[in-house]
């Protein structure tokens, strides 16, 4: 496994991610970002989308004008779940952008889909 992660104002060296643990990073893949953030960095929000004639609310994260869908939540031992199932999201190209938050209780993952829109009036948090 290649040292895909590269911690925010590290010039000389990449980190493998079992040294990183839960800290902010970005793994670079072309078209491709899976990016490791605190609570406090990003927006939880509702966002709604429409399904067949109805519009359903979700829980939703928004994070610099991207908005995410809930995808999985892990418990703190379940950190190199959580990262291997961000990783088998953007293979699978099911969105360009991921974002694992770490929480006080564990990790939550989180897809970004652009079908969705912000439900306003409506913060989750």
């Amino acid at each position: 496994m290649s040292a895909a992660c590269r911690l925010r104002g590290v010039t000389n060296s990449i980190p493998l991610l079992s040294e990183l643990a839960p800290q902010k990073c970005q793994e670079y893949s072309p078209g491709k970002s899976m990016l490791i953030l605190q609570p406090q960095e990003v927006q939880y929000c509702c966002v709604s989308h429409q399904s067949d004639s109805q519009t359903e609310t979700s829980p939703g994260l928004s994070y610099h004008g991207h908005l995410f869908i809930q995808v999985k939540s892990y418990a703190q031992d379940q950190w190199k779940n959580a990262i291997l199932h961000c990783r088998e999201l953007l293979e699978l190209k099911a969105s360009p952008l991921s974002i694992i938050v770490k929480e006080p209780t564990g990790f939550t993952l989180w897809s970004e889909d652009k079908s969705v829109k912000c439900a306003l009036n409506q913060p989750l948090k």
